[in-house]
């Protein structure tokens, strides 16, 4: 019987660096990351245009009635000002993906809750006129506030979102990357 020994050598950079590349991605995902958090703020901007998605709940009549004398009727719920909507941000590095805003509002039009009984007085005249009589300041028992959930994905936000990693894992090892 003979032995014989046979050694394959593979001289191709090109190879390695994408070898390298992956190995490196996988390391510090950063790049994944940003992607996780450019889909995830896509789909809060979907919400704000939806007015949610499944729709929000509509708002009070009291509460059209002031946007209409304020000259901000119609228009889009939870976007009276649009400073809601445009304080979202992303945030990314190699460990997570944030959406988030830094708005004290955005909490109670997210998850819903009551508001605290507070005085409304004049800030810039002596009386307010509320219901056809003028007084000194009101007493406010507070408002619910139902949740809109602007900071949400759907199950096709997820699908996609899934169907997007596996790419970008799909992706590590292929040449031009």
């Amino acid at each position: 019987m003979v032995n014989a020994r046979f050694t394959v050598e593979v001289d191709d950079q090109n190879l390695l660096d994408v070898i390298d590349h992956g190995i490196n991605q996988l390391e510090k995902p950063h790049e994944l990351m940003r992607l996780v958090a450019g889909n995830m703020l896509a789909a809060v901007e979907d919400n704000f245009e939806a007015e949610g998605r499944p729709k929000w709940a509509g708002l009070q009549p009291g509460t059209i009635a002031q946007r209409e004398r304020s000259g901000h009727w119609p228009g889009k719920i939870l976007q009276r000002s649009g400073r809601l909507k445009n304080s979202i941000t992303q945030h990314w590095d190699d460990r997570q993906a944030v959406v988030g805003t830094n708005v004290i509002y955005a909490a109670i039009q997210q998850f819903g809750g009551k508001t605290k009984a507070h005085t409304i007085k004049p800030k810039n005249k002596k009386a307010l006129a509320f219901g056809g009589r003028v007084l000194r300041s009101v007493k406010h028992p507070g408002s619910n506030i139902p949740a809109r959930p602007f900071l949400a994905l759907t199950q096709q936000d997820l699908d996609d979102l899934a169907h997007d990693v596996n790419d970008w894992y799909a992706g590590l090892f292929h040449q031009g990357r």
